[in-house]
């Protein structure tokens, strides 16, 4: 669907539902309006619900799973672009019937985010160059735009906890997992040592950027630290890429292999990688680990991953 047909859509739709409310008789028995406020977001203000009941977000990583988090079940979503599915923790807080409006901003349904009837759409963007999709659906409900930068998922969290009427929630969230990173801390002992976390991607090796990858948050306060043989980067930098000569790059004390789904297939990049023979010099601890579960996400995959470290000093 064309931008011009969809905007043209928009405008029926809510013209329509004007045109339906003017009509509509005043009696002392109507609904009372509901409850709003004006919130600042990435794209400017927007009047919301105080307490908004049919929240459609139109992100399937990071703002979906702080949203669930918080303890509010959307009526509508989009479902990851590279998988289709979500790991069990996450597939579990989400109800059967929830509706699927597309895998991506790029093919949303519109017409199925219009029946589910939202009060509040949320979407995610990282820049200005998201906007036009933003315009394209506020037409159709109260919309508010969310950064989705990768190392800022507690910003992330405390800005949804702000919109969606969850600033409790939000700030008990924050305040359980820095006193879970406190007692895992405690178990590593004060030098845990280096990590690497290698990201296995259909025919690519990465290495994740300390400074600028989620994964690397919940490991840096808990004490690790890259290998010298790895740059850290900047905030900016989420991953490196090296190639298969390159191997002893990745070595650390604790090596975590982070596969993208069909990577890790029989015959696929994951075995081509373990095959190497560079990679069988590798002196560290390896776990192997499916990237939909670790490598971007929000509390509960940092939560996921508080998990995986507190085990191994068991």
């Amino acid at each position: 669907m064309s931008n011009v047909l969809i905007k043209r859509s928009i405008v029926a739709v809510v013209t329509m539902t004007a045109l339906a409310g003017c009509s509509a008789a005043t009696t002392d028995d109507a609904p009372k309006a509901t409850e709003t406020r004006t919130v600042e977001h990435l794209y400017g203000s927007t009047e919301i619900p105080v307490d908004p009941q049919r929240v459609v977000v139109l992100d399937a990583g990071n703002v979906l799973e702080s949203v669930l988090a918080l303890d509010v079940t959307p009526v509508a979503t989009v479902v990851p672009k590279t998988t289709g599915t979500w790991p069990d923790f996450i597939a579990e807080k989400l109800p059967d019937d929830v509706t699927s409006v597309g895998m991506s901003e790029a093919d949303v349904d519109l017409e199925q985010v219009i029946k589910a009837d939202p009060d509040l759409i949320i979407v995610t963007s990282e820049d200005e160059s998201q906007r036009e999709f933003y315009d394209n659906v506020r037409g159709i409900a109260p919309t508010v735009a969310v950064g989705d930068v990768a190392n800022e998922w507690k910003q992330t969290l405390t800005i949804l906890g702000d919109h969606l009427g969850k600033q409790d929630r939000a700030t008990q969230l924050l305040a359980d997992y820095d006193a879970r990173v406190a007692d895992v801390q405690a178990q590593l002992g004060p030098n845990p040592g280096t990590a690497s976390v290698i990201r296995v991607r259909a025919d690519k090796l990465n290495y994740m950027g300390q400074e600028g990858a989620f994964i690397w948050t919940t490991l840096r306060e808990v004490g690790f630290r890259a290998p010298p043989t790895q740059s850290i980067g900047t905030a900016e930098d989420s991953f490196f890429e090296v190639s298969m000569e390159q191997t002893n790059l990745l070595d650390a004390d604790r090596i975590f292999v982070v596969t993208d789904g069909a990577a890790a297939e029989p015959g696929q990049f994951l075995d081509t990688v373990r095959t190497n023979p560079l990679f069988g010099l590798l002196q560290g601890d390896i776990e192997y680990l499916p990237s939909n579960a670790y490598l971007f996400g929000s509390i509960m995959k940092a939560d996921k991953m508080l998990d995986l470290l507190e085990s191994g000093t068991q």
